[in-house]
């Protein structure tokens, strides 16, 4: 796959325009980050038959960082098996690129708000009222402070937890204690 791009900018350009060569609608939203000198946005292509028999919704980038791999995956069909054959398979296609643009060009997995758009979320009307306390145990657990080592393993980490009581085993199977 020769879809991987160095930075969101260039991953954000080969996106938007294999997308136009298939013919794809592009929309974009912006998001408006002051210290960043070019144009972050959630760009939207969709294309494919007119009146659809089925649709395909593909994200990527949520996770901020993680966006070099789903930009890779996208480009890769937009490029490919998409760009021939979505009229002809009566399908529709919306490809989301860049949920998370700002962690993306920023090698992040947090948004500009410094907020995992996975984890930390409210339903209307709800007002945040701070993580568990239980969660300080599991915190270096999920977000080490270093990048790991030639010696340091998953399972090594997990038994550690385990024996330090953040997690109990349950019938069933693990559970968290937060």
């Amino acid at each position: 796959m020769d879809g991987f791009s160095q930075t969101y900018d260039e991953a954000r350009d080969a996106f938007r325009e294999a997308a136009k060569a298939v013919g794809a609608n592009i929309q974009e939203y912006r998001i408006d980050v002051p210290s960043y000198a070019g144009t972050l946005a959630i760009d939207v292509a969709c294309f494919g038959h007119a009146h659809p028999n089925w649709s395909l919704v593909v994200s990527s980038g949520l996770h901020g960082v993680e966006g070099f791999f789903g930009s890779a995956v996208q480009l890769s069909y937009l490029r490919s098996v998409l760009g021939t054959k979505a009229n002809a398979l009566r399908g529709r296609y919306v490809f989301i690129h860049a949920l998370n643009p700002f962690g993306f060009s920023a090698l992040r997995r947090a948004n500009e708000d410094n907020v995992d758009l996975k984890r930390n979320f409210l339903l209307p009307g709800e007002a945040y009222s701070g993580v568990s306390d239980s969660y300080a145990r599991l915190n270096s657990f999920l977000n080490p402070a270093y990048p790991p080592g030639k010696g340091d393993f998953y399972s090594q980490s997990t038994l550690e937890n385990f024996a330090d009581g953040v997690w109990t085993i349950k019938a069933g199977g693990c559970r968290g204690a937060i």
